[in-house]
């Protein structure tokens, strides 16, 4: 009999903690920091990037496992600066316990400049291979590994798929 109760005490934990995450209401706080470097070939040169950002974000669950969020995006990458304000939608669709896939969609504005010139920005990202980890029900690990990216700055445009080549990692506290 003691066997059972706690096989049942197991199993309702185990419901409780699965039941709890994403719902409708919940928000978080927290931030992503990403890092790549590339090498790139033009007209017969090949150049090294580097690139780094930081973007804080909070997100709402207006529907069980859909979270609408912003971000306040920093970023810097070969001489230029960058700052978005990228709002963005995403599904939290679980794997396994604690760990979920988090496809997301954000549509970034604000400016760049480099050397004393200040050009707008727009950015449209789709993140097709991210992930989070809650190791405890308050906390997220996310880490996005491939991304569809394009980006428009004045008149020039670029777009990009990022395999393994920009990979961002964050975390999240839930309240």
């Amino acid at each position: 009999m003691k066997k059972i109760a706690l096989l049942f005490v197991a199993v309702m934990a185990m419901c409780v903690s699965t039941a709890s995450a994403q719902q409708k209401g919940e928000m978080y706080v927290g931030g992503t920091l990403g890092f790549s470097v590339a090498s790139i070939g033009a007209n017969g040169h090949m150049s090294t990037g580097t690139s780094f950002s930081v973007a804080p974000e909070y997100g709402y669950f207006v529907a069980d496992n859909i979270q609408v969020g912003v971000a306040l995006e920093y970023g810097f990458s070969g001489g230029t600066h960058t700052m978005l304000i990228a709002p963005n939608i995403a599904y939290h669709l679980p794997i396994v316990d604690k760990f979920y896939y988090t496809p997301q969609l954000s549509i970034g504005g604000g400016f760049g400049a480099d050397s004393g010139y200040t050009a707008g920005v727009f950015d449209l990202s789709l993140e097709l291979a991210a992930f989070e980890y809650k190791p405890v029900e308050n906390m997220g690990i996310t880490m996005s590994l491939v991304n569809l990216e394009y980006a428009r700055v004045e008149k020039a445009n670029s777009v990009g798929f990022n395999f393994l080549t920009s990979p961002s990692v964050g975390f999240r506290y839930y309240f």
